[in-house]
């Protein structure tokens, strides 16, 4: 039976709020790209047909600073930064926020919507960041 060998990713730059002695991701690199799993956003009550369907799947999310990972599509965008003290994430499609969260800890790896739909095209949702 042969071994399956599984490449590293590409060592990013250094994001010092979760990596490093004593941080929460610990002494190790930080990624160039992370993982992002969303799923269960939901249609609001001003949710419109034309304001397209909840994103929904896996995606590589590519570094651009320090602290902030970034998917871009030419229809949506998943956006999450860390800080010292909030980890907000954002789903935009089509120029509508589907999913904003604002956890009040740094280097967040699970965050959830808004549970309520008052007001909102999009409400609820998850996103899983799996390094």
């Amino acid at each position: 039976m042969g071994r399956t060998i599984i490449e590293p990713k590409p060592i990013g730059d250094n994001c010092g709020v979760c990596w490093g002695l004593g941080l929460p991701f610990g002494s190790g690199v930080t990624p160039s790209v992370i993982t992002a799993i969303v799923s269960k956003i939901e249609k609001g009550a001003l949710w419109l047909p034309g304001d397209g369907e909840p994103v929904d799947g896996t995606f590589a999310l590519t570094q651009t600073a320090s602290c902030t990972f970034l998917f871009f599509s030419p229809t949506f965008r998943v956006r999450l930064r860390w800080f010292a003290v909030v980890t907000p994430v954002s789903v935009t499609a089509g120029g509508i926020p589907q999913f904003n969260s604002f956890e009040s800890g740094p280097c967040d790896l699970v965050l959830r919507g808004n549970p309520d739909p008052v007001g909102r095209k999009f409400f609820a949702g998850n996103v899983e960041i799996f390094l």
